[in-house]
């Protein structure tokens, strides 16, 4: 009996101190253009709608520029320009699929973008696939 009272006060204990994980927002909805400062970018998941065949552009100003980008697509494709203050992604997907693109900036931070593939039929001015991001120069390197 005390067996069964101990289980079930530990399990009724550690269903209160339980937190569900925090859902963060989604940065950027259908109609755009957007901007948005690096700290939401990187606290967030940023979706972008891109219509198939198209292309997307995620820029930033101020202090920070690009480092790297990475997809785990074949069906896009991301490139950062020369002077390293934009990323261009061309998308390829079929209508309805999804892939993310991983960017890293000078300064550190990460930002995760999903292309969601819209069909190009789509009769719409609204869809403006562009995201300027806003960021602080970096801090200095000890």
């Amino acid at each position: 009996m005390k067996k069964y009272l101990m289980t079930a006060v530990v399990l009724l204990s550690t269903s209160v101190f339980a937190k569900s994980p925090s859902v963060l927002p989604d940065v950027v909805q259908l109609i755009g253009p957007y901007s948005i400062t690096a700290e939401q970018a990187m606290n967030s998941h940023v979706n972008l709608y891109v219509t198939n065949d198209s292309i997307a552009t995620i820029g930033i100003d101020r202090g920070d520029s690009f480092e790297s980008e990475h997809n785990n697509s074949g069906r896009i494709s991301s490139t950062i320009t020369k002077n390293k203050k934009a990323v261009i992604i061309k998308n390829n997907l079929k209508p309805g699929e999804k892939s993310t693109v991983a960017i890293i900036t000078e300064c550190g931070i990460s930002i995760s973008v999903t292309i969601n593939s819209l069909d190009k039929k789509i009769e719409t001015k609204e869809i403006k696939p562009k995201l300027q991001i806003s960021s602080k120069a970096c801090p200095e390197m000890k």
